[in-house]
């Protein structure tokens, strides 16, 4: 944040094609499918379309979307492009085909997909209000929405696309250090809409099955710990963005990839090549060095 917001200093992108399509751009092919796959289910009156149908139209939209992405970004091989149109097939149909047990077919139904909330939606924006006072407020978009045929209970689901690994625990910490706040900040955009219904919400694992698929189960969702626990995290991220508090904090090590060790904080970080390899010797020296880090530090190290 403070390098690409503060500084204004961009990161270089690799001038060569990767091979495989990367998980931004893999992700965002899962999500844009299974949106419009849920707007052509919903959009018959009536009963749905059968099995079979539902896998054709899901095997042509992923074809669909490959193409558009081959027109896109020129230069990957022909058996690259094969290889994750069947990645991407593979994922969804077997999702499909586990969809009625993991959603609780017979009891509910899908009412919403990509439901937005604030900016020009027409709806409100989510308003966290912390205990000291401040108001913050969020916009976004829902994946999905489920509702039982009485109306009674709503299911808020957001789909991710790859391992669960880093949404573990998250019935001790609802909000994971102040890293996952969408499903309390989802599930109060959707009680908007839906007040009389008993809103829980699970992170939905497209690519996993069983007990991983679904994280945490809808059952154990605890709605009124995980908005606490939102509100305390959305206040020692302000304090700290208006205090000017950006430490180069890596987290715990881990490794991801096959590629060598790292920390779970710089995974995806774009600015890694620049920070110096001794980075956790330099948190573990300095994290207690100032009182203005001591609220940062609770929530992104203290055992929840």
């Amino acid at each position: 944040y403070f390098l690409s917001r503060k500084l204004h200093v961009e990161p270089t992108e690799s001038p060569e094609p990767e091979l495989a399509l990367d998980a931004l751009t893999f992700g965002t092919l899962i999500h844009d499918v299974l949106e419009k796959f849920a707007l052509w289910r919903m959009g018959h009156d009536g009963a749905p379309p059968n099995k079979p149908n539902q896998e054709s139209w899901l095997q042509a939209s992923v074809a669909s979307h490959i193409q558009a992405l081959r027109e896109e970004t020129p230069g990957r091989a022909e058996g690259v492009w094969r290889i994750e149109q069947s990645r991407a097939w593979l994922i969804l149909r077997r999702w499909l085909r586990r969809e009625p047990t993991v959603a609780l077919r017979s009891e509910m139904h899908q009412v919403e997909a990509e439901y937005s909330f604030g900016s020009d939606t027409g709806r409100p924006a989510v308003e966290v209000r912390t205990t000291s006072g401040k108001s913050v407020k969020f916009r976004g978009q829902v994946d999905r929405v489920d509702i039982s045929h009485d109306g009674s209970r709503v299911i808020v689901y957001d789909y991710k696309s790859g391992s669960n690994s880093a949404y573990s625990k998250l019935k001790d910490d609802p909000v994971k250090r102040g890293t996952k706040l969408q499903l309390p900040l989802y599930s109060m955009a959707v009680a908007d809409k839906y007040p009389n219904a008993s809103v829980s919400a699970a992170y939905w694992f497209v690519r996993e099955s069983g007990s991983d698929e679904l994280q945490p189960s809808p059952e154990n969702y605890a709605g009124d710990r995980a908005e606490l626990a939102l509100k305390e995290a959305v206040e020692t991220i302000v304090e700290g963005i208006d205090s000017g508090v950006f430490p180069a904090h890596p987290g715990d090590p881990s490794a991801w990839g096959g590629g060598p060790p790292s920390f779970e904080n710089c995974k995806f970080c774009e600015y890694n090549r620049i920070c110096p390899k001794s980075k956790a010797r330099l948190w573990e020296s300095k994290k207690t060095s100032n009182p203005v880090l001591d609220n940062y530090r609770r929530l992104a190290e203290d055992d929840r």
